[in-house]
């Protein structure tokens, strides 16, 4: 972005709700303690198997949550049947097909005479949603992870374009998804350098982690001292979010729960970096345009709760 379009932006919007943390830190009710053991760069992930391991009855309560149903590695045994249909806008056919446990998204390209031209056929590996709703799915090309055209409406329970595709020219298997694209859906990733198109996606699913931070240090003081997981008293080897301040425990569900019109990653840091505990705003700051005179202006979680009257009539309401 310009140093002129930067400018531009900042002089037309004004910070949403994911910067009251700053706010609020001005005026001195920020808790100023020390940040947890686990916030720091250096402490590893363990995935949630091993949360598990010592937190079975945590973890299966989780899993009945749609958070934990945001995205998987594709398991054809729990997706939708296969089918096709024809896209009326760009007048090609588009098939969703399962062969050798495998799922794979395919677009026939037809002349106007409908004649076949050629097809594009891709693997499926990724499944984002929990479905309640929609699905759509990622495949690979090399290193980088396509979004394909494909999508399936649980309310309609049909396949059909995914979302930005309904249009007579699209990217087709073209569309390459960024980092930033899965952050809300997956668990953890591991990035190239910060490089936005490559990564890895390490745990498919939204897990402990993602709340409580990275397990490592918690893991390994359990193993060494024999301290029962559900027993022990409070350590800052982990994170409770019922311990954090409001605006720090905030932070963790505005991770993804507070996106606003437009997005300014602070510099040489993205959102993968945010460690609960820690405060958003040092990483990225989200924000809306200003609107004026009485019309209504679309909000997301984090600014509802914020507007609403129990929210603003009492210091420990939280997300």
């Amino acid at each position: 972005m310009s140093v002129l379009r930067l400018i531009t932006v900042l002089a037309w919007v004004t910070l949403s709700i994911g910067s009251m943390s700053l706010r609020a830190e001005e005026s001195g009710t920020e808790s100023r303690s020390k940040p947890p053991a686990n916030s720091s760069a250096s402490v590893g992930y363990i995935g949630s198997k091993q949360c598990a391991s010592c937190h079975e009855n945590q973890h299966d309560s989780f899993l009945q949550t749609l958070h934990s149903k945001a995205a998987r590695f594709t398991d054809v045994t729990l997706e939708p049947a296969p089918g096709e249909f024809k896209h009326d806008a760009s007048g090609h056919r588009y098939r969703v097909e399962v062969a050798d446990g495998k799922m794979f998204h395919s677009e026939l390209r037809l002349s106007e005479q409908g004649e076949p031209l050629g097809e594009t056929k891709m693997q499926m590996d990724v499944t984002l949603g929990s479905g309640t709703h929609s699905q759509s799915y990622l495949g690979r090309i090399g290193d980088f992870h396509i979004e394909s055209p494909i999508t399936y409406f649980r309310d309609q329970q049909t396949w059909a374009m995914s979302p930005g595709y309904d249009v007579p020219a699209h990217q087709s298997f073209r569309r390459e998804v960024t980092a930033g694209c899965v952050f809300c859906h997956v668990g953890s990733i591991e990035q190239t350098k910060h490089d936005p198109y490559k990564f890895e996606i390490v745990e498919a699913t939204i897990g402990c982690e993602r709340c409580h931070g990275p397990g490592e240090l918690h893991a390994k003081r359990h193993q060494q001292d024999s301290i029962a997981a559900d027993t022990a008293e409070h350590d800052d080897t982990i994170v409770n979010p019922k311990s954090l301040s409001r605006e720090l425990s905030e932070a963790i569900c505005q991770q993804c729960h507070c996106q606003g019109i437009n997005e300014l990653e602070i510099a040489g840091k993205n959102s993968w970096d945010f460690r609960p505990g820690l405060r958003l705003t040092d990483f990225r700051v989200d924000y809306r345009f200003k609107t004026t005179g009485g019309s209504n202006s679309l909000v997301g979680h984090v600014e509802q709760l914020h507007r609403s009257q129990c929210y603003m009539q009492t210091e420990t309401l939280t997300c």
